[in-house]
């Protein structure tokens, strides 16, 4: 979320040491009509794109993966980008389809990324590069195209002013940690104002459709956390003076999906977790955290269906989005289980391969660094 396009001088720095690639943006190229098919070997049977090989690429493709894979991150359009830890000052990152078909091989960057947010076609992610002798970063900001291409998003100018954000941008930090997001129109992260209602809250859950679910500060049992849609626009308050006593004495977080609203009560730790209807406030399901729950790894699913990791081996989804029935489903990686949501797709990730289930944890598959 930045202000004005200036161009900084030292912003050939953030090329990582190599050329900008001409083109697109990646939020401007049109998903491919049909994505290519992989090899035998892993990577795709077409010829090497264009935008990787014209020179000097950004993003070198390479023959062999390192390290453990992390993310992911879905664009808009369907493309995932996991992350792939590189050698020293450096990182792999390859992408896939939406059905973890990959379109790219494994291709490298030296420098550190931090991929943030999908974009319509494409990603937006932060780079570091260690350079000199008391090895200080540079920090900046590039775009990453369907196919791996990297361009530069102008890194905001220190001291420059914030603009009001505006309809379009795509927010990728909280307000607290800088207020920044990607403007497509200027392809460039911008400097932006906190919003307005920002101050209704110290703990806030946003997802990229603009639905937000924030608990303000102190708040106790009897409550209300207060959920938009619209990323802020107009909100909802919803009273919790439903909630069954012994729940615990305060509200600690929540999050909103669909016609659902998940709240999350407690003191020192997290007790239960209850399940409402957005729209007439009526509490349908609680469930205490006892040790077979993760109170700190659960989500709701694009339906209001809540999945939660365990210290077992498998997750709980439940069997419909009023969230009474959970039922535990088995997984290939031993507990503790932490997941991702990739969309509805929930991943695991395990030495050097992620487990993906595209049917709410019932089956799985894997998505290796080659494969």
């Amino acid at each position: 979320m930045r202000g004005r396009r200036t161009r900084v001088p030292r912003i050939s720095a953030l090329v990582i040491g190599l050329a900008l690639l001409p083109g697109c943006t990646a939020d401007e190229r049109p998903p491919d009509p049909s994505p290519p098919s992989p090899s035998s070997s892993g990577a795709t049977s077409e010829e090497p794109d264009p935008e990787l090989v014209s020179g000097p690429p950004v993003a070198t493709p390479v023959e062999t993966a390192v390290g453990a894979l992390s993310g992911p991150v879905r664009a808009r359009d369907g493309t995932t980008l996991v992350q792939i830890a590189g050698p020293r000052d450096a990182d792999q990152f390859r992408i896939y389809d939406r059905h973890w078909r990959p379109i790219t091989p494994v291709l490298e960057v030296a420098a550190s990324l931090s991929v943030l947010r999908g974009l319509r076609s494409g990603f937006v992610a932060r780079v570091t590069r260690v350079e000199g002798p008391h090895r200080s970063a540079f920090r900046g900001w590039v775009t990453i195209g369907r196919r791996g291409a990297i361009r530069v998003a102008e890194r905001p100018v220190p001291g420059a002013s914030r603009e009001p954000l505006r309809p379009g941008d795509i927010e990728l930090v909280r307000p607290h940690e800088g207020a920044l997001a990607y403007r497509p129109s200027e392809d460039a992260v911008v400097r932006v104002r906190p919003p307005a209602w920002f101050t209704i809250s110290t703990t806030w859950y946003t997802r990229p459709t603009g639905t937000i679910c924030a608990v303000p500060p102190r708040s106790v049992l009897g409550d209300s956390v207060r959920i938009s849609l619209d990323s802020g626009a107009t909100w909802r308050a919803l009273g919790t003076g439903s909630l069954p006593a012994g729940s615990g004495p305060r509200l600690q977080s929540c999050e909103a999906q669909a016609d659902r609203v998940a709240v999350m009560t407690g003191g020192e730790y997290p007790r239960f977790l209850h399940t409402f209807d957005r729209t007439t406030g009526t509490l349908l399901s609680s469930h205490r955290l006892m040790k077979e729950i993760n109170g700190y790894d659960w989500t709701l699913l694009s339906d209001g269906t809540l999945v939660a990791g365990t210290n077992r081996r498998g997750l709980l989804a439940a069997t419909d989005n009023t969230n009474r029935v959970l039922e535990f489903r088995s997984s290939p990686v031993s507990g503790p289980i932490y997941f991702a949501v990739v969309e509805d797709d929930l991943v695991l990730q395990r030495r050097g391969l992620l487990h993906v289930s595209t049917d709410r944890g019932r089956t799985w598959f894997q998505v290796g660094r080659q494969n």
